[in-house]
């Protein structure tokens, strides 16, 4: 037997290496299969240079790689699971700790076993990449097997602590797996869920449109590990400041779980939890989020949910709370405690009037009118996608409107918004409107609006307002500075994608001077022009996946008709929209009609403007006209690609419209 001042002991070390050979010969099988094989059989296609090329990575097993880090990540939690099961099991606890030998020893043979297993099978898999290498046509260097070995060897070993930390509060298997998804998870799923019911109860949330859902999301994305991998893992490699945090985390967790494993009570083994205080947590975080998430699924389903929101939240909480005490509890069987109770019903509360406090200020926030440097008004014809600080790429006003009259406008009509009531129980509500504000201070606030009565006084303003969602401020290629983009690995428009064999730096800067000059014959005044004929753009650079330019511009430009047709462009691609027609020539008001399929049911709108369905026999001869490319505001007919739902009573969805002469 070693001395019990030991920091490892070879006896321990041996048992919980048996525990664990299987799983880790395992992990090596599947380690083969899912990256090594991967790359051998997409070397016979020959398409991983190109695959890398058009997502800004040339290192495969970085490409090929994500189902080898999953595989990964689960291996390592399963990892400290099963090393450290022996502390759940009364008999088997008694006895490790009754041995001469410190809890430290005991610990750190644990944890030495789990980094070696990690180790060993991650070394084999890269020794057989190394010999893989050789003999098939992927380019893979030893840079590159040294830098995927490295960050595969981090992630586990963080995901390892991490789960070995989880194990230090709990006495069961089950329990143990639940707290590792809860470190793993939690943080950003409670964000999520908080984040999803304020779109649920307020109106001002942007959810569907560029900056919106996403861009509140992502200030929680890093607190998931597992999040935090795979971002890392698509850029290449791990960096920045998120590293160095949540390298300190890791430290502190590992140093938490030794101190922990220190004085834990032996006496505690048969109890669920090894502390009390964070039985009561659980319950109480898992009770807020489980009450989140159904609140949130059920508002959605009750077309009633706002006049029913406190029923709903309240029916969710108690639901919600019997099944985390079974959880928590480790037991069908529960017991009610009043204090867990009581704890419970005031920490929900608290959470509940803070909950609604902050987000009523969000949504009825407005920046100062002296504040503002331009603002974007949108009621629904379009999204845009452009960062502030990439704005040397456009000119100046480009999606956001810098005359002080437009900024007083907007501004008021968005105060007169946040004094209306909400229209969600009406049948006919306004317009979806998106107002973005560009401060001076560089930051840009966004809120949209999409339950506002259309019968309201501030519903009408919004149906008759002049302010256009598109004009030529708000194009994408009339207001690009193409020659300050250094490449183009791809460019999308609408639903094809150009890569980088279809398109060059030099084919871009040609469209979108040719697109500018043009702009001149088009009578940008028209309402033709501001409610049809817009596409998506998107224009990726520099060869990085997240380097994405987007917005709108228009078909109705004779330069990109010229390039669609030139590079084969086919409408084919929405076939699996609905296709209607609209002569024009029988609207006597073409504003009104643009307004009544924003505002109006499709049954209600396609019968007072004799929409025409295109049969699915039809569609392909209607498509083809499309691709002829013969798009003019002056036209009689006008096609709209997209759908209607509810059989007709709802409002119709329009993926694209445009004029055809």
């Amino acid at each position: 037997m070693q001395s019990k001042t030991s920091l490892l002991n070879k006896v321990l070390v041996k048992n919980f290496t048996s525990s664990v050979m299987w799983l880790t010969v395992g992990y090596f099988l599947l380690s083969l299969l899912s990256l090594p094989l991967p790359i051998y059989i997409s070397s016979l296609n020959m398409g991983a240079e190109d695959y890398g090329m058009a997502f800004g990575n040339d290192n495969a097993l970085f490409i090929y790689g994500h189902i080898h880090l999953v595989i990964s990540i689960i291996f390592s939690a399963t990892l400290a699971i099963v090393i450290y099961n022996y502390k759940n099991k009364a008999d088997t606890n008694d006895f490790i700790h009754s041995l001469p030998i410190k809890r430290l020893a005991i610990f750190n043979s644990g944890f030495f076993v789990g980094v070696v297993s990690i180790l060993v099978p991650t070394l084999l898999t890269a020794f057989v990449i190394m010999i893989e290498k050789s003999f098939i046509s992927i380019s893979i260097s030893m840079k590159h097997i040294a830098v995927w070995l490295l960050f595969i060897l981090i992630a586990q070993v963080m995901v390892f602590i991490i789960s070995v930390f989880a194990g230090m509060f709990v006495n069961s298997i089950t329990l143990h797996i639940e707290m590792i998804l809860i470190m793993m998870f939690v943080p950003y799923v409670l964000w999520f869920a908080i984040v999803f019911n304020a779109a649920t109860f307020f109106d001002g949330i942007m959810l569907y449109t560029a900056g919106g859902f996403r861009t509140l999301l992502e200030p929680m994305e890093n607190t998931s590990i597992v999040i935090y991998l795979f971002k890392a893992f698509g850029e290449g490699g791990f960096g920045g400041s998120s590293f160095i945090v949540w390298l300190i985390v890791i430290i502190g967790l590992l140093v938490g779980s030794a101190y922990l494993y220190k004085i834990r009570r032996n006496e505690r083994v048969n109890q669920p939890f090894n502390y009390q205080f964070m039985y009561y947590v659980l319950v109480v975080l898992l009770s807020i989020l489980g009450m989140l998430l159904l609140s949130g699924v059920l508002s959605v389903l009750l077309p009633d949910y706002r006049t029913l929101s406190i029923l709903i939240i309240t029916f969710s909480a108690v639901v919600t709370y019997v099944f985390v005490l079974m959880f928590t509890q480790d037991t069908v069987r529960i017991k009610f405690r009043l204090k867990e109770a009581m704890i419970t019903l005031i920490s929900v509360v608290l959470f509940l009037v803070g909950f609604f406090v902050y987000w009523d200020r969000y949504t009825s926030y407005i920046p100062n009118e002296s504040d503002i440097k331009g603002v974007n008004y949108n009621d629904g014809n379009g999204i845009h996608n452009v960062n502030v600080e990439d704005s040397d790429k456009f000119n100046e006003n480009y999606t956001f409107d810098i005359e002080a009259d437009k900024i007083k406008e907007v501004r008021d009509l968005h105060s007169e918004i946040v004094r209306t009531d909400s229209g969600r129980n009406n049948e006919e509500i306004a317009p979806t409107v998106t107002i973005s504000y560009l401060l001076k201070n560089g930051k840009v606030v966004s809120r949209q609006f999409g339950e506002i009565s259309a019968s309201s006084d501030v519903g009408k303003r919004i149906i008759n307002s002049d302010i256009p969602s598109f004009s030529k401020d708000k194009d994408f290629l009339y207001q690009v500075k193409s020659e300050k983009f250094e490449s183009i690995s791809t460019m999308t428009i609408g639903s094809t994608m150009f890569d980088p064999e279809q398109i060059s730096l030099k084919d871009f800067n040609v469209l979108a001077k040719g697109y500018q000059n043009e702009m001149n014959n088009i009578d940008t005044e028209s309402d033709i022009f501001a409610e049809t004929g817009t596409i998506n753009i998107d224009v990726n650079t520099n060869y990085k996946v997240f380097s994405a330019y987007s917005g709108l511009t228009s078909l109705y430009n004779k330069a990109l008709q010229s390039f669609m047709k030139e590079h084969d462009y086919e409408f084919n691609n929405y076939s699996g929209s609905m296709l209607y027609k609209v002569d024009l020539s029988k609207v006597d008001d073409v504003k009104q009609l643009f307004n009544d399929i924003k505002t109006k049911s499709y049954s209600e709108v396609s019968k007072k403007y004799d929409f025409v369905e295109v049969a699915e026999a039809d569609k392909e001869e209607e498509f083809n006209k499309l691709n002829e490319m013969n798009f003019d505001m002056s036209g009689d007919t006008l096609y709209i690609i997209g759908d209607h739902y509810n059989d007709g009573d709802s409002l119709m969805y329009v993926e694209l419209s445009v004029v055809v002469k």
